[in-house]
């Protein structure tokens, strides 16, 4: 700790309500570690004898020693946890946090995550153990499996004990650490975690090869229904199927959850899988996840994405269910037999038409502004070619309407980039999509018609911010802004079966200029016509029937 060379403020009145919130964030969060880490909620936890609480000039609470020297040395410890966090990026589940030194640094982590992702934070020091249990409500964070603690001298021990009695849980495939003058202390955690998660990697693949020679092939009365609970705007298949009622089918569902990090392991899906006669998942093949479950074993994917993976590739019992006609000829390239292959489409829309709408245009997406992210730093050429992408599409977003790789491959020609070293994931996913997105939209608001925008990242688009009313967090509020929209703007043109393809209200169509206005016009003039469909829509019957249907 380092004495600050400012006095630290105290008055009673402060320290007394600092004090009340650090005992009840301590008994929040020992009732919940009671519940997922039981050894921890009753170890003894012993504070310094010269602490007290006391409120950060940020607003946090913190502690203070000898009444003058902040915790952990510093005054603002939210504020700083956001700077020395700034840039940290979690690609997996789970990511472990080396050596925190305060809890406003976990409170930042598990706030930039997603609530599908979660912390694994090894505090060698027991003192400062006690005292992240005094500073912050994490309550909620440790019952959803977000949360995670090896503490103490013993942490390695702990930190093995948490696999071994969490098997969904998986082991974590990045480290976390806040940005510090000295990082040795983090540095030396490092070799003896990975030597701990190796070793727990070996056991669980052990344990997953078992458990493939365990299975035996069944009358497909038991489906593993592999299918996340989080919403993801316009990406709602694996919610979608678990809407179908696939029991009343006469089939009973045993479901994995891989957005609860608990639930996220391929021991998991293994451990699950061998308990059923077949695995069901959406936009998710066998290959995705080779060698969790038994070769013999039926996998079947619905299909609602243009990407299908080669045949050769599946299990002989495996099957498809597509959301889209075309996907059909698609399947066929990829050798897949015409007979392992059945139709499904979305599921009907719930919404009704609504007797007196309100009559705007409906842009329903999430976006972001559309920054070039850090890693391009490195490569001056990648950013020429970032910023001539981003301006080009405000210009004209129809340029990329068609094929976007190709797209993306002449303009890197144009500027002489080869392909070692260039992410065109990045450019498509972080970049070309969104830009696209946005101009489609300020196309049709300087054409003067009714736009109203939905989802995250409008409200910081220059020129946009003011139509935004909102962002989508579940289904139902898809359905709502729908029923009261004259129709909804399809942002994805390149994309056959996309769900906005069946929300039975017009669709406005963005394939050209003229065309997204013809038909722009159309619709708030109650003349464009809703899209018939293309395919039946999937049902727990269509399921029943595939699964049952010999190979």
């Amino acid at each position: 700790m380092q004495t600050v060379s400012n006095s630290v403020p105290m008055s009673s009145v402060a320290t007394d309500a600092a004090a009340d919130l650090a005992v009840a964030n301590l008994v929040a969060n020992c009732n919940a570690l009671a519940k997922t880490q039981s050894q921890l909620a009753t170890r003894s936890l012993a504070l310094p004898a010269n602490l007290g609480w006391l409120f950060a000039r940020d607003g946090s609470l913190t502690a203070v020693l000898d009444g003058e020297r902040w915790w952990a040395g510093c005054s603002v410890p939210r504020a700083a946890a956001r700077f020395m966090l700034r840039t940290m990026d979690v690609r997996g589940t789970v990511g472990c946090f080396l050596h925190a030194s305060h809890a406003a640094q976990l409170r930042v982590a598990l706030d930039r995550l997603h609530s599908r992702q979660a912390i694994l934070a090894i505090v060698p020091e027991a003192e400062t153990f006690a005292v992240l249990l005094h500073v912050e409500d994490f309550s909620r964070d440790i019952a959803a499996g977000r949360l995670w603690f090896a503490a103490g001298a013993a942490w390695e021990e702990e930190l093995e004990a948490i696999f071994d009695r969490n098997p969904g849980l998986p082991t974590p495939v990045e480290f976390v650490r806040p940005i510090l003058a000295d990082s040795s202390p983090a540095d030396q955690l490092i070799e003896p975690a990975q030597t701990v998660f190796a070793r727990v990697s070996s056991t669980r693949t052990g344990r997953v090869q078992s458990l493939l020679s365990e299975w035996r092939p069944g009358h497909t009365r038991r489906v593993c229904l592999l299918a996340g609970s989080e919403f993801r705007l316009w990406d709602s298949a694996g919610l979608a199927l678990t809407e179908l009622g696939i029991e009343t089918a006469g089939i009973d569902v045993y479901r994995v959850d891989p957005d609860r990090p608990t639930s996220a392991s391929p021991l998991a899906l293994a451990d699950a899988a061998v308990q059923c006669d077949a695995v069901l998942a959406a936009n998710c093949f066998r290959q995705d996840l080779a060698g969790i479950t038994p070769n013999e074993q039926p996998w079947v994917t619905w299909v609602t994405t243009s990407r299908i993976p080669p045949a050769q590739d599946a299990g002989p019992n495996d099957r498809l269910l597509i959301s889209d006609p075309s996907f059909r000829a698609a399947a066929i390239r990829q050798g897949w037999d015409d007979h392992r292959i059945q139709l499904a489409g979305w599921p009907d829309a719930p919404i009704q038409a609504p007797a007196n709408g309100e009559g705007y245009l409906a842009v329903i997406a999430d976006t972001h502004p559309l920054d070039p992210p850090k890693q391009l730093s490195e490569y001056s050429s990648q950013l020429v070619l970032w910023d001539l992408i981003r301006d080009e599409l405000a210009r004209d977003p129809f340029l990329a309407t068609g094929d976007m790789g190709q797209y993306l491959k002449s303009r890197r020609s144009r500027l002489q980039i080869g392909e070692p070293g260039f992410d065109a994931a990045t450019f498509i996913d972080r970049l070309i999509v969104p830009a696209m997105h946005q101009g489609l939209a300020s196309f049709l608001v300087r054409a003067g018609l009714p736009v109203r925008l939905f989802g995250q990242g409008w409200d910081q688009i220059d020129g946009l911010a003011e139509h935004h009313r909102g962002i989508v967090s579940s289904r139902a509020e898809v359905g709502r802004i729908i029923e009261q929209s004259a129709a909804a703007v399809h942002l994805w043109p390149w994309q056959s079966g996309h769900p906005i393809e069946s929300i039975g209200r017009p669709v406005v169509r963005a394939r050209s200029a003229n065309e997204q206005l013809r038909e722009a016009r159309a619709a708030c003039s109650g003349k464009l016509a809703i899209p018939a469909r293309n395919a039946p829509p999937i049902s727990g019957e269509c399921v029943a029937h595939l699964l049952k249907r010999p190979a």
